[in-house]
């Protein structure tokens, strides 16, 4: 049978891993273009955190429409209409008119908006709790150091701002990242993901943290 624990401890391992590749020593081998090894580790964790949160949320979806399944807590649930991974992606692309944001023929799938959209369309029989957990415009952390403190705003269309400018760096993607940048006070990217915030972490780890906490609400 088919668990939720899988696609959480998937994810749980991918941010444990990205972390790591996050914390890697600043280096004396600046450049005129940044700082070397240092600054590829840090915006090749946002590429990879947007990456991973993207098919977390895929798998999500895409395990709760199947025949039978359970939740990490022992829950077994069944949907009304059970569909394999091929038959759920092709209702989804025959459906895409009901999804708000979509790409390639699927949901946009880290945008949460368009993971609970599907969840809908699939009627899946835990969208509530899909779409009370990756929906919050809030959230209190669990899992970081400040647990029970922190009340971030909710990480995935931050995430999504800093990737889209380190992947394009054009005007457009400059200027929706331009009010974070400006919330925390950093003139770059490196000192936006090293802001600190509340509980003596950095930006980027609550990101970490929080959406770690988003997938286990989702998936319980």
């Amino acid at each position: 049978m088919l668990s939720l624990s899988v696609p959480y401890n998937d994810f749980k391992v991918e941010c444990q891993d990205i972390l790591i590749s996050f914390s890697l020593p600043l280096r004396g081998d600046r450049h005129q273009f940044g700082v070397g090894a240092h600054r590829v580790a840090r915006e090749g964790s946002v590429i990879a955190l947007h990456d991973a949160w993207n098919r977390f949320c895929k798998n999500l979806i895409l395990r709760s429409t199947y025949h039978q399944f359970t939740t990490r807590s022992g829950q077994v649930l069944r949907p009304t209409v059970g569909r394999n991974q091929t038959e759920a992606l092709q209702f989804l692309n025959a459906n895409l008119s009901a999804i708000c944001s979509k790409s390639f023929g699927e949901p946009t799938w880290f945008i949460p908006a368009a993971t609970i959209d599907a969840a809908s369309v699939l009627n899946v029989p835990n969208r509530s709790i899909i779409a009370a957990s990756i929906g919050v415009s809030t959230i209190h952390s669990t899992v970081s150091p400040s647990a029970g403190v922190q009340a971030n705003a909710s990480p995935p269309k931050e995430v999504q701002s800093v990737r889209n400018y380190i992947a394009h760096r054009g005007k457009s993607a400059a200027a929706r990242v331009t009010p974070l940048m400006s919330k925390y006070g950093a003139s770059n990217i490196l000192q936006l993901l090293d802001s600190p915030v509340a509980g003596g972490i950095r930006l980027f780890e609550s990101w970490v943290f929080d959406l770690l906490d988003m997938a286990d609400f989702a998936t319980r």
